[in-house]
């Protein structure tokens, strides 16, 4: 029989589909991409396998992640954990920069997710005024400023705003170093 690994517990199920947990169903009405890319297989079908430990800063990489595509993503020092956007040189880069057992690139994901995740928190908005703003303010160019200026005149809904933007932003950066076979393990070594 199949097993389902989920949070620190084992399931048995009778059949190869994998059915939700109750916290999972719960995460995700409100998350549900994330639950999504979490829960049923982002990484793949079957056993996640094991991933290796990097000392990495979970906001340094979502920056380098969600970065102007042009201009964004970078690199991790997989010896100090260390994030170093593409714009900036590595003071240790002795010509190493294409070793794979010394970096890994970070190839920027764009502003897609960060766009869901103000469009996921309009829809947790109670206040049909606000929201109809809210609304208004992310369509077009400029779409991230507009949202935070008119979200500023409501400080609780603001500071509400940034703790989901945040949250999703760790789970992404989470995601993408699971994929690249690693999962974070304490914090960076600090630059000299």
């Amino acid at each position: 029989m199949p097993k389902l690994v989920s949070a620190g517990r084992t399931t048995t199920l009778s059949t190869n589909q994998v059915r939700p947990t109750a916290a999972e169903t719960a995460l995700s009405a409100f998350f549900p991409p994330l639950t999504h890319s979490l829960f049923r297989g982002h990484l793949g079908q079957g056993a996640t396998p094991l991933l290796r430990s990097l000392p990495v800063d979970l906001e340094e990489l979502a920056s380098l992640l969600e970065g102007d595509p042009l201009y964004g993503g970078g690199r991790i020092d997989l010896r100090s954990g260390e994030c170093w956007p593409e714009s900036l040189e590595c003071a240790e880069d002795d010509g190493d920069e294409d070793d794979e057992d010394r970096w890994l690139h970070v190839a920027p994901i764009g502003s897609h997710e960060g766009y869901r995740d103000m469009e996921l928190f309009i829809a947790t908005v109670q206040d049909p005024a606000v929201v109809d703003r809210l609304e208004i303010a992310i369509t077009g160019k400029g779409a991230f400023r507009r949202f935070k200026d008119v979200l500023s005149r409501w400080p609780q809904e603001l500071q509400r705003y940034y703790l989901l933007n945040n949250e999703r932003q760790r789970g992404r950066a989470r995601g993408w170093l699971a994929a690249e076979g690693f999962r974070p393990g304490g914090a960076a070594k600090p630059r000299p």
